[in-house]
């Protein structure tokens, strides 16, 4: 069984139709440990290299030790993120994240999908995830904020081509 908490992944072309089907990089960050596994579970089953996060916080370090390590940014393609995590909620993460200019598609799930934080969770670009939502939901919202990561040529600024 491959380590999930790894920051490494394996290597490979960066064909973008490609990613939406297998090989694309996403870190899950979830406090509810079942609930991280169970998503990043799917996920690797469904082709994607998964890396597992337990808060928003270790979430921003895993980023900045990617950054700080030369790790190449297109080494992560998507974040799914818990909203009500201690610390740090998802939403406050993302605006972190989007202060400092980063343009990564994000998945915002929750059980309290309320108007202000699906009002904030829009503004900052994210999809919205209702808690409980089937394992199905979350694979539509990966291909979907994949796909839509490609349409969009100002997702490609912080991609960069691998050697």
């Amino acid at each position: 069984m491959e380590n999930r908490n790894s920051l490494t992944f394996e290597d490979e072309d960066t064909n973008p139709g490609l990613e939406t089907r297998r090989g694309a990089r996403i870190i899950v960050a979830d406090d509810d440990p079942e609930m991280r596994h169970l998503m990043a579970l799917r996920l690797a089953d469904r082709g994607y290299e998964v890396c597992e996060s337990s808060s928003g916080t270790e979430l921003l370090r895993m980023l900045e030790r990617i950054t700080c390590e030369a790790w190449p940014l297109a080494g992560v393609d998507l974040i799914v993120l818990d909203q009500r995590m201690p610390g740090l909620p998802g939403v406050d993460a993302m605006q972190k994240l989007r202060t400092a200019h980063w343009t990564i598609p994000a998945i915002l799930v929750t059980a309290f999908p309320d108007q202000e934080v699906r009002r904030r969770a829009a503004s900052l670009g994210m999809w919205v995830l209702a808690k409980p939502f089937s394992l199905d939901e979350l694979t539509d919202a990966t291909r979907c904020m994949l796909l839509s990561k490609h349409d969009d040529p100002s997702h490609h600024a912080y991609r960069v081509p691998r050697p």
